[in-house]
């Protein structure tokens, strides 16, 4: 037994069809394939039919390896796609590949088609587990979004070198900002001058795996105002990477002032 393999073969010689597969089978693989040598007929092999790769001749009487492949891009399938040609000058290969051909072969050596398939078989095996990962990370930064979003306390995302990577709706609320807006600040332009540098240390700290919890400071709103804030910092990894410090915190502003003006009454007559 080979290696199954679903091979959607775009050819109109059916004897060039056969070298093809006896190659493939003297090669170790058991195709399972279609010929094809129309649009409408490719068409209608890609919505019928999961296939592993596209093996095309580029010119025939109906169709032609370029046409071929720009329906395979229409169809938003990725697909490696090799040519096979009995005759493609230097220029017309490399115009194929920088359209998206993954490879071309003469039909008079086949000697390295296994060899082109193989790696292009792990070729797309890779990119359809970035895509997967890609795909999770968009689902989780949605969740991350739609969860803090909703939250009462106000929560930043801050890179390495300080921009905001995220702020929920409490946080442009409480520190009178617009979102754009924010897209131009780094987190040093929210705080006091004199704790510039004690922010830059946390922060180096905390992308190193630190973590503070009941942490108190003071943000400095759009309009000037002073916002005493508490609470917790820590670092955000993806896929074990360090990628932003994720800030959660309270305004305490009122609490401060209620607190300062009963120290304020215990020290004083009234």
């Amino acid at each position: 037994m080979g290696t199954p393999l679903r091979v959607l073969i775009v050819e109109d010689s059916e004897d060039d069809a056969l070298l093809i597969l006896r190659e493939l089978r003297r090669c170790g693989y058991a195709p399972v394939f279609e010929r094809v040598d129309t649009a409408a007929a490719m068409k209608a092999a890609l919505q019928t039919q999961h296939w592993d790769i596209v093996l095309a001749d580029y010119s025939m009487p109906n169709f032609s390896a370029p046409a071929a492949l720009a329906l395979l891009k229409e169809s938003g399938i990725d697909l490696p796609f090799i040519i096979i040609s009995g005759s493609i000058g230097e220029e017309i290969a490399v115009a194929m590949m920088k359209a998206g051909a993954h490879d071309y072969l003469m039909k008079d050596n086949l000697t390295r088609l296994a060899p082109a398939i193989d790696r292009e078989l792990i070729e797309a095996g890779d990119r359809r587990k970035r895509r997967q990962a890609e795909a999770m990370l968009r689902e989780s930064e949605e969740r991350y979004r739609n969860l803090f979003e909703s939250a009462h306390d106000m929560i930043q995302s801050v890179a390495p070198d300080g921009r905001f990577q995220f702020v929920n709706r409490a946080w442009l609320e409480t520190m009178g900002y617009t979102l754009d807006e924010v897209k131009a600040l780094t987190v040093f332009d929210i705080i006091l001058p004199e704790l510039v540098d004690h922010c830059i240390a946390l922060l180096h700290k905390v992308m190193s795996g630190g973590h503070y919890d009941n942490l108190e400071t003071t943000f400095i709103a759009k309009n000037g105002q002073y916002v005493e804030v508490e609470g917790n910092i820590s670092c955000r990894f993806v896929n074990g990477v360090p990628v932003a410090s994720q800030g959660v915190f309270r305004n305490i502003t009122q609490r401060k002032v209620h607190t300062t003006a009963l120290e304020y009454q215990a020290t004083h007559d009234s």
